[in-house]
C-alpha cells in the first residue's frame, strides 16, 4: 500500500478554505448537537487546578474556549496546522485565555509530559463522538488517538 504524500497538503488546503463557515458546517452536521459535544470533552478533560491542557486540531477553538472558560486556573492551548482557523478562533469571545499556537498534530513543538490533559475533538473527525484524555485516565480509547506525540507530551498520572 502506498501512502499519497500530498493527501497532508490537500487536507490542509480544504481547513484552510472552510475556516469562514466551518462552526456553521459542524453545527449543520451535527443537527446542532455539536455545541454540547464539544461543552462535555472539556468536561471530561478535568484538567487539576492550576494544570496545562492541550487541545490538539482546536480548529476554530470550540473545545478550548470551553475548557478555559470552564478552568479559569488552567492554562489552556489550543494548536491547529491551519492559520487560517487560528485566525478565527483569536476573534472569538474569551480568546485572549487561550494560547493559541501553529503546529502539527504529529510533531507537538512541546517538551515531553507538558500536559495533564489533552483533548482532540477534531482530529478524531472520522469518529463518532468527541474525546478527552488526562493524566488520570488508563489510557488512550483509540488508535487516532495514541499517536506518539500525544502520547509524549502527557504527562503520567499521579
Amino acid at each position: 500500500m502506498t501512502i499519497d504524500k500530498s493527501k497532508g497538503a490537500e487536507v490542509h488546503g480544504i481547513f484552510e478554505k472552510v475556516a469562514g463557515y466551518y462552526d456553521r458546517m459542524n453545527f449543520l452536521m451535527t443537527l446542532g448537537s455539536h455545541g454540547r459535544w464539544c461543552r462535555e470533552v472539556a468536561a471530561r478533560a478535568a484538567p487539576p487546578a492550576g494544570g496545562q491542557l492541550l487541545d490538539i486540531a482546536t480548529g476554530t477553538g470550540v473545545i478550548a474556549l470551553e475548557a478555559a472558560r470552564r478552568y479559569p486556573s488552567v492554562t489552556v492551548t489550543g494548536v491547529d496546522f491551519s492559520e487560517e482557523m487560528l485566525t478565527r478562533a483569536r476573534t472569538k469571545p474569551g480568546a485572549q485565555s487561550v494560547r493559541w499556537q501553529h503546529a502539527d498534530a504529529a510533531r507537538l513543538p512541546f517538551d515531553d509530559e507538558s500536559f495533564d490533559g489533552i483533548t482532540q475533538g477534531y482530529l478524531l473527525r472520522t469518529s463518532k463522538t468527541c474525546r478527552a484524555y488526562s493524566a488520570n485516565n488508563t489510557g488512550f480509547s483509540s488508535p487516532a488517538a495514541g499517536s506518539s506525540s500525544s502520547k509524549r507530551v502527557l504527562r503520567a498520572g499521579r
